[in-house]
C-alpha cells in the first residue's frame, strides 16, 4: 500500500512540473500529438484486420487513441489559458 502512495505522489509532482513550465508543456504536447497520430495511422493501415478479428483488443487500442486525443485536447485548452493569464500579467 505504501508504494501506491509513492507512486502516486511521484505522478503529481511530474504533471505539476509539466504544468508549470511552458516549454516542457509545449513539448508535451506536441509528442502526444505525434503519438496519437501514429497510433491512429497504424491502426487504419496495419493493424486493421487484426483488430477487426479482435472486438475486445479493437476496443481497447481505440479506447487508448481517444484517450490520448482527450489528453491533448485538454492540455491544450489549458496551454491557451494559461498563456491568457500570463500575459495579462
Amino acid at each position: 500500500m505504501q508504494f501506491v502512495g509513492v507512486s502516486l505522489r511521484l505522478i503529481i509532482s511530474i504533471t505539476k512540473g509539466i504544468l508549470r513550465d511552458r516549454t516542457v508543456r509545449r513539448a508535451v504536447l506536441f509528442w502526444l500529438v505525434m503519438a496519437t497520430l501514429a497510433l491512429v495511422a497504424l491502426g487504419f493501415w496495419l493493424l486493421d484486420d487484426w483488430l477487426k478479428a479482435h472486438p475486445l483488443l479493437f476496443l481497447l487500442y481505440w479506447g487508448g487513441c481517444f484517450w490520448l486525443t482527450i489528453t491533448f485536447a485538454l492540455l491544450a485548452v489549458y496551454d491557451m489559458l494559461r498563456v491568457r493569464q500570463e500575459e495579462k500579467k
